[in-house]
């Protein structure tokens, strides 16, 4: 008969303390979700409840983001800021040509108005000779008014000024008067009526001299004769 050897089985090992410990772990686990769950439930708010204000500590927090800053510009505060400053520049360059377009408009006008009155003078002169050159020689008006003019001119003693012609006919003279310069014929026409002694009328242009000085050509009428009547001077 056989011989049946047995071996000695060892026993398994006991598990009912890591069971336990599972088990253990696994029932916290449960009642922390449920904890989690609850807490997360217990904050909604339902519909129609009331919402409770915000902590006052975030109020002054609010408050210091709205409120500006001294220093901050407003959006149109910078616009105007830039604008103003690009105003305070533009008056110098405004005001640079606000003086120099008015001044050239004046130089403009008077150095026109001066040619509009040498065209007018010369157009006088012009008509002047004309009336002068069909008149007849009026011998004692002639020799009369010379004897006049030299008079005059000799008792004036006006330094650099000199009688270069004269032509008197019946109602007119014609002189021709040169002077050094221009500040000395002004005197010498200024006071020659009054030395004169004649209620006359003249008409006067003058001139630069070719050679130097000034030329006056001088028309006029003799003593209590009115000037006639001229086209030029009813333009």
């Amino acid at each position: 008969m056989p011989t049946t050897t047995s071996h000695p089985v060892n026993a398994a090992p006991q598990r009912t303390p890591r069971v336990g410990r599972v088990v253990l772990l696994a029932t916290i686990a449960v009642a922390a979700c449920s904890a989690y769950w609850w807490a997360q439930s217990s904050r909604e708010v339902s519909p129609g409840a009331y919402a409770p204000p915000a902590p006052s500590a975030a109020e002054p927090v609010e408050r210091r983001q709205s409120a500006p800053s001294p220093f901050a510009a407003s959006p149109l505060e910078k616009p105007e800021r830039v604008a103003h400053e690009i105003k305070k520049a533009e008056p110098r360059v405004r005001s640079d040509q606000s003086e120099i377009l008015p001044a050239m408009e004046q130089e403009i006008d008077a150095e026109q108005l001066e040619a509009e009155e040498r065209a007018r003078m010369q157009a006088v002169h012009f008509e002047l000779g004309s009336v002068l050159s069909q008149e007849a020689v009026d011998r004692d008006f002639r020799d009369r008014a010379q004897a006049d003019i030299d008079a005059a001119i000799s008792n004036l003693g006006s330094t650099g000024v000199r009688l270069m012609s004269t032509d008197c006919r019946t109602t007119l003279c014609r002189l021709e008067v040169w002077s050094t310069d221009i500040e000395a014929m002004s005197e010498f026409l200024d006071n020659f009526p009054a030395a004169l002694g004649w209620s006359t009328d003249m008409r006067m242009d003058t001139q630069e001299s070719a050679g130097g000085g000034v030329v006056t050509t001088l028309f006029m009428t003799g003593n209590g004769v009115a000037m006639p009547t001229l086209a030029a001077e009813q333009r």
